[in-house]
Formats: structure tokens, sequence, C-alpha cells
């Protein structure tokens, strides 16, 4: 028996079959496109409206100028958003129109920047990328940023700084601060993980800068409402710092570290502090937004049950380590006509560590006393005074 072989148009019109497929299949991407533009359009974001204009189109393209419309005025993004076998949304800021004047208004030159967008061919969010080029502030020259996001988590890389004060006669001055490069990555509002390089800001400079953030949610409490009872939700707030050969005021150090946790965050202390921040973003930080932070913490400490635990704060030099540790929460009078209790700490100082006149002053009035080779103390804090081993060195 003689096996036939497909002949020339048995190939050709699998190839026009497979294109007509192809072509379907972009066409579905197309509408699927201009669905996803519509339903962006009018959405409310964060106590503005999103409004997307379609410029000109091609069969696969979209070219945009999306706004934000928030307090009577717009900040737009011009680009084009297009489709293949997946979608993309390239958008840049306008710095010539709307509240995007503003950014050339505070002083910032040479601003350039990129949002990109990438779905899947179902459509699907896949990763986001803001991209802005080096610019100046001020004296500050920034070297370039990139924020990365999949949607789960995210990452932010800065290229470093440079900062200079202006002199007497107009020159430049020293520089006050800099920083080789940062990153930083982590989840949405759940963790976050810092580095730098070697930096220097203000007076305080340093080979290496480490933060590890984190939020979680504590175990619900029930809470009586009313005739219900309701989940009393609330967070438990990590921090872990380091910091390689710090120097500040002529002295320097091996290392500096700490570890706390801050338990109890309940919801209206975040909603307070959410407040304040934006304040300070939009128009500063002010003398009233300052109280109202102080109020909430306040509040926070002293009813509603926050506590601040210091696990370990370390400064370490030539082999020694003086340490610290304790908790702030607010417990009521043991005893009728005894003052509330803020918080209680121990301190521990290596005697190698510390100069004669300190330690014949520290002894003089017992508010350290030499154990072994270590000069400890135990601090109480009061709403009246501050006791060290039982001495009262703050009224």
């Amino acid at each position: 028996m003689t096996r036939r072989v497909p002949g020339t148009g048995f190939w050709v019109g699998l190839a026009v079959a497979a294109g007509a497929a192809a072509a379907g299949f972009l066409h579905w991407e197309s509408v699927k496109l201009d669905d996803g533009l519509r339903e962006a359009d009018g959405i409310t974001l964060e106590g503005g409206v999103v409004r997307v204009t379609e410029k000109s189109r091609t069969w696969l393209t979209r070219e945009l100028d999306v706004a934000y419309e928030v307090g009577g005025d717009a900040f737009h993004w011009r680009g084009s958003a297009s489709v293949g076998w997946g979608g993309k949304i390239a958008l840049k800021l306008d710095t010539a129109k709307g509240l995007g004047r503003l950014i050339p208004a505070m002083g910032v030159q040479d601003w350039a920047d990129e949002w990109l967008i990438t779905s899947s061919v179902t459509g699907e969010p896949k990763d986001f990328t803001w991209t802005v080029k080096p610019f100046r502030l001020e004296g500050c020259a920034f070297d370039g940023m990139r924020l990365r996001t999949n949607m789960r988590t995210w990452s932010f890389e800065a290229d470093g700084f440079r900062c200079q004060a202006p002199a007497a006669g107009g020159a430049d001055g020293p520089v006050v601060a800099k920083m080789e490069m940062l990153r930083a990555t982590g989840e949405h509002y759940k963790t976050l993980n810092l580095k730098t390089g070697a930096f220097l800001l203000g007076g305080v400079s340093g080979k290496r800068f480490a933060l590890a953030y984190g939020l979680e949610p504590e175990k619900p409490k029930a809470k009586d409402e009313g005739a219900g009872v309701l989940d009393d939700v609330r967070r438990t707030e990590t921090v872990t710092l380091e910091i390689m050969n710090p120097t500040s005021e002529g002295s320097t150090w091996d290392r500096f570290a700490m570890t706390s946790r801050l338990t109890g965050i309940s919801d209206e202390l975040l909603r307070r502090m959410r407040v304040v921040s934006a304040g300070a973003v939009l128009g500063g930080l002010t003398e009233a937004q300052l109280l109202v932070a102080f109020s909430a913490l306040e509040d926070a400490f002293m009813r509603d049950g926050l506590v601040w635990e210091l696990d370990e704060a370390l400064l370490a030099r030539d082999g020694n380590a003086a340490r610290m540790a304790g908790r702030l929460a607010y417990v009521g009078p043991e005893r009728p006509g005894a003052a509330p209790t803020l918080g209680r700490f121990t301190i521990s100082v290596p005697d190698a560590m510390l100069g004669e006149k300190w330690k014949t002053e520290a002894a003089a009035d017992g508010s350290m006393r030499l154990e072994g080779d270590f000069w400890v103390s135990s601090l109480e804090l009061t709403t009246e005074h501050l006791i060290a081993n039982d001495v009262v060195i703050i009224f």
C-alpha cells in the first residue's frame, strides 16, 4: 500500500486555519481590552475618580489619556494599551498638564517616569513596574528608582542619591546626605525588608542598614457590642533593625541592633494614624497633626491595651556589648496614692565600655550598680517619675 503524502494544498489549508485561529484570538484580546478600558473609566479610588479617554486606535493598540480627578483638578498620564498574546499598558505622567505641573513647581528637575502594566492572555494582571529616571531636587541628585509588583509581593530599588547644602556665598557646602543604594522587598501591608549600602543621613552614618518589618493579625478576641458579640481584631507589629559601623557625634561603634514588638494594634489606631500620615504627605506635618498622633497613641496605650515590647537593643564595640530590654505598657496604680506605671526596662553595660568619671557618678547616686563585669540598672517609668534601681532620677 502506498502512503499518501499530504500535498501543498493541505499545508496551505492548515496555515490558513492556524492564521484564522490566531487572528480570531487577537480579535478576542482586542475586544477584552476595550471592555477593560470601559470598566476602568469612572472607577472611584481613594477619594478620586479615574477617567480613561481614547485618543486614537489601531487593531491591537489604543492611544490613551488616563486622568485621576481629585479636588477639582487631575493628574494626567499619556501612553498606550496594546494586546498580542498578552496585554501591555505603558503610561507616562504629563508634567505640563493639571496636577502634574506641581512636580516642576516644587523644584523637581528632569522628572521622567513610566508605568508599565502587563497581563496574561486571559486578561489577568501579571506585573506592574514604575520606573523613574535620574532627577534633581533642590541640591539633591537621585540616580533613578524602580518599583515592581506581581500583585502579591513587591520590590523597590533606588540607585542612590546625594544631597549638598548651600554654603556662604552660594557655593556648595559639604555633603549632608548620601546613600549608595536602597533595596526593599515584601508583601502588601504585611512585611518589609529594607537594606542599604553606605549612608550618611544628618549626623548619622554607617556602612550598612537593614530593617525587617512585619504587621500580622492576632487571634481575634470576642468583644461585647450591645446585644451581640463582635470580633475585636488586633495586630502585632514586629521590627528588627541593624546598623553596621554606626557613627554619630564623633563616636563610632561596631554594630547597633534592635528587635521589638508592638501588640494590640486596633483598627481605630491604624485609621487615626493614616489620617495623620495622609495630612503630612499632602501639606506637611503640622502641630495639630502631631497632637492628633499623640492623642491616638495615648488612648491606645492607656485605655486600649497597646504594649511595646523591646526584646533587645544592643550597642557593640571592641567585643563588648551594652544591652537594654523591657516593655512600655500602662498598668494602673498598685496601691492607693501610687502613680500608674508606664514601663519597665533593664540595662546592662560592660565595665570596659564606660569611663571612670561616669562610673564614679553612677555608683555615687545608685542609679547603676556593678555586678561582676557589668553595670546594671532596673528602670521604672511612671506618670510622675523615672526611677533607676529605686532611685528617683527625674521628677
